[in-house]
């Protein structure tokens, strides 16, 4: 990956300092391990001390071996990205286990950005204003994720369609585009 930006013709070469690459390397390592590695020590605990996701998950891994019929003996990620409660658990531990937690800026650059409260007040910022988010206050907020400090999987399959949209515009496990960042959503966040 390295060697790509450094050959990469899409970078002059002001751009392919030893800094930079020192800085890429450090978002590599942050983003590629340490928050992957979070992410599944936090399944890992939670799914092995609650003995009902534990069951759970284990039936539905082994339902799904069952009607398996590849040669192969592992389950292929189309497979299990099939499996309901699987995902509702990896979801899960990605929105407890926040990988960043510092506020991710966002900025216009051309055009104004509006904002329009829970209560209805709008809001306006003129272009280049920079405008953040914390993911921790969206992933642990009780209004959209109810007893927000829990692991529950099934908040994800037993949500009511307005609930879910909710819950989906709320778990940003690693970034939100500009585009959505804005979006409206509880007054506490």
């Amino acid at each position: 990956m390295l060697d790509a930006i450094y050959t990469s013709p899409l970078l002059g070469q002001g751009d392919k300092t030893v800094t930079r690459i020192l800085a890429e390397t450090q978002a590599i390592l942050g983003a590629g391990t340490e928050t992957t590695g979070n992410t599944l020590s936090v399944l890992t605990y939670h799914v092995l001390s609650e003995p009902s996701i534990h069951r759970r998950l284990r039936r539905e891994l082994r339902d799904a071996e069952v009607g398996y019929s590849a040669d192969n003996t592992l389950l292929d990620y189309r497979m299990l990205e099939k499996l309901p409660y699987l995902q509702a658990c990896i979801k899960e531990a990605l929105r407890l286990a926040t990988g960043v937690s510092s506020r991710l800026p966002r900025t216009h650059r051309t055009a104004p950005v509006s904002y329009t409260d829970p209560s209805g007040k709008k809001y306006t910022f003129p272009p280049g204003t920079v405008i953040s988010m914390s993911i921790l206050d969206l992933h642990y907020n009780d209004s959209i994720f109810p007893a927000a400090r829990s692991f529950k999987p099934e908040r994800w399959l037993e949500a009511d369609g307005d609930t879910l949209r909710q819950m989906e515009r709320g778990f940003v496990p690693v970034s939100r585009p500009q585009r959505r960042m804005l979006t409206p959503l509880p007054a506490q966040c």
